[in-house]
């Protein structure tokens, strides 16, 4: 049988079809998957490289926290940290001219390496004092947290203020060595 030349471009054309259809099916579809596969691989990894250059820094940065902490009165042992957080507490209320009505241990729990401390503590003062002993709270060397305030006036409408507070301290158990932060 002999092809017309009209047939043979026919042919041609279809086998060239054929031919870049499967080029493309085994070479250039998978070349260019792998070529987003490796896109999106070097996004991860410069992500990667980020996100830990980012955890590097912020270690750097709590390193020196966690070290200001250990060397402004961080304890390890349980009652020691106790006594310095109600010494403190009744020192800082005494420099603020309020007068500590009740400083009582509420109860000692387990928060991930430390041991927390928290106390019901009840003062009276003016408005000024309690500022001045709020303020000798957040400036604390020792780790002490407000977890909540109430405020009455007793009597209404005067600066005679009755202040309730729930503040909290850390220890370290004797288990976790002091140099590392946990």
């Amino acid at each position: 049988m002999v092809l017309s030349k009209r047939e043979k471009y026919i042919g041609i054309g279809a086998v060239t079809a054929v031919a870049l259809l499967l080029l493309d099916q085994f070479v250039l579809s998978p070349y260019f998957d792998e070529l987003d596969q490796l896109g999106r691989d070097s996004d991860k990894a410069v992500q990667q490289i980020s996100d830990n250059n980012d955890l590097f820094a912020r270690q750097h940065k709590l390193q020196k926290v966690w070290t200001d902490m250990q060397t402004g009165g961080l304890q390890v042992d349980e009652s020691k940290a106790d006594s310095q957080a109600q010494l403190a507490m009744l020192q800082w209320a005494q420099g603020a001219d309020m007068a500590v009505t009740a400083l009582k241990t509420e109860h000692v729990t387990q928060e991930k390496a430390f041991e927390v401390l928290s106390y019901d503590v009840t003062v009276t003062g003016s408005t000024p004092g309690l500022a001045r002993l709020i303020w000798a709270f957040e400036t604390a060397t020792i780790p002490l947290r407000v977890n909540e305030i109430q405020i009455s006036a007793r009597p209404e409408n005067t600066d005679n203020l009755t202040v309730r507070m729930n503040v909290s301290t850390l220890s370290l158990p004797e288990t976790n060595p002091v140099g590392e932060m946990p």
